[in-house]
């Protein structure tokens, strides 16, 4: 996944909770368990920083739904709570994908079971959706093309009925000013997702001219409704990128076009203070500044990728090269301002041991530097992560560094010491 991809936080609806005063010891009654796995869930919530506890909470939550539903088999709010509880895990607890991939195939089980019951609930819906987006990311970082246009079709197909609904509902419904902003908040989230599976699908090396013509025609269409310019520009890049691959655009275009993060980022400036009133403003800045200098590295990287595939002359390689330094020149900020962000330091190695295989004389010739620069960028991502063991970015950062070791032939010094499930599981998406 993109280093703005992990940063991008996704909208999951709130657990429905009941009017329920006194707590028992003991819970008994099918109410009594839904009541405890919101508490266990809320519990884990609180815990998400310490990825073991949190999946201990998330893991009891999902067992006292499971009793609930025992009890009361059709309770659509226990079905879809539980649900969302598997996805919580995938997003929050970062397990191994094998695990994952389980974890959101059973989450969009339970959704389809409260679907039956709950027919047309848009908050279901767009969780589905998501489970669907996040199996097809995770297909695609696999490589494994078939299913990921299978999840990703679904997922779209899905956010389409899903707003549909919504924009029903807010023709039928809508009473007071509250009702309006409460339906105007659930279509754009649901257009951001749409848009955002535009983008994904355009990364991927499945979509033909039909596809993309008809995806492009359903995105245009959603335009008037869009508010966040950002996802916007996101839809763009992503649209220019499949088109500069397939000959359909210049190189000056795209080029040109990526100089709007430039003009982004002078007007998220960031200046040190002493005044704590100017520091929380400046933390807000901090942290858009970072997001977009991540996005820049995202991109340029994206673009380096597109000049090696359509132009191997000498210019097109140098040009894929500077295009690479420049995308660490923004990680590089990015870390300085945001220090302890464990993936922009693996996207630092990663891109240092992209740079290293270019076929150019000044890559050939960086090659020790950059393969120990890759290693630097691991130990220092391995050091915010070393406590969080059972994440998969712990895996990955092992292994990566590892790899980074045998390349240099060097003599492995193993960062921690991986089980197979956790090694099989990484070398499933790394090149």
């Amino acid at each position: 996944m993109s280093t703005s991809q992990r940063l991008r936080s996704l909208r999951l609806s709130k657990s429905q909770r009941s009017n329920q005063k006194v707590k028992k010891s003991q819970p008994e009654t099918a109410l009594d368990f839904f009541e405890s796995a919101i508490e266990l869930e809320e519990s884990g919530d609180r815990w998400r920083l310490n990825p073991e506890k949190c999946l201990r909470f998330y893991e009891k939550a999902i067992a006292a739904y499971g009793t609930c539903l025992q009890k009361q088999p059709n309770d659509a709010d226990a079905l879809y709570n539980q649900a969302r509880v598997y996805l919580h895990i995938v997003i929050h607890c970062d397990p191994l994908y094998s695990n994952a991939v389980t974890f959101l195939l059973t989450a969009l089980q339970l959704a389809t079971q409260a679907l039956t019951i709950k027919a047309n609930d848009t908050d279901c819906l767009f969780n589905m959706a998501q489970t669907y987006s996040m199996l097809g990311e995770i297909q695609q970082e696999r490589g494994n093309t078939t299913d990921a246009r299978s999840f990703l079709t679904d997922a779209l197909r899905v956010s389409h009925q899903c707003l549909e609904l919504v924009l029903a509902n807010q023709g039928n419904e809508a009473t007071s000013t509250e009702d309006d902003e409460s339906y105007r908040q659930a279509r754009e989230d649901i257009i951001v997702l749409i848009f955002h599976l535009a983008s994904l699908v355009c990364d991927s090396d499945w979509l033909t001219e039909d596809d993309y013509r008809e995806l492009s025609t359903k995105i245009e269409q959603l335009l008037p409704h869009l508010q966040d310019g950002n996802v916007l520009f996101e839809w763009e890049l992503a649209k220019r990128q499949w088109l500069l691959t397939k000959g359909k655009i210049p190189i000056s275009d795209f080029s040109t076009f990526l100089q709007w993060y430039d003009q982004e980022l002078e007007k998220v400036p960031v200046t040190q203070t002493s005044n704590p009133l100017v520091a929380s403003s400046q933390q807000k800045l901090r942290s858009a500044r970072v997001q977009l200098l991540c996005d820049k590295a995202d991109a340029l990287r994206g673009f380096a990728d597109a000049l090696l595939q359509i132009d191997n002359s000498a210019s097109g390689v140098a040009n894929a090269w500077n295009s690479l330094s420049a995308a660490g020149k923004a990680l590089q900020e990015a870390s300085v301002l945001d220090p302890n962000h464990t993936r922009i330091w693996i996207s630092r190695g990663d891109l240092e041991l992209r740079r290293a295989v270019i076929p150019l004389d000044v890559a050939r010739n960086s090659s020790q530097i950059l393969y120990k620069n890759a290693l630097i960028f691991y130990e220092k991502a391995f050091k915010l992560q070393a406590a969080k063991t059972i994440t998969r970015t712990f895996a990955e950062i092992v292994l990566k560094h590892l790899r980074a070791q045998q390349t240099l032939a060097q003599q492995p010094t193993p960062l921690a010491v991986l089980t197979p499930e956790q090694q099989k599981d990484i070398l499933e998406t790394l090149d």
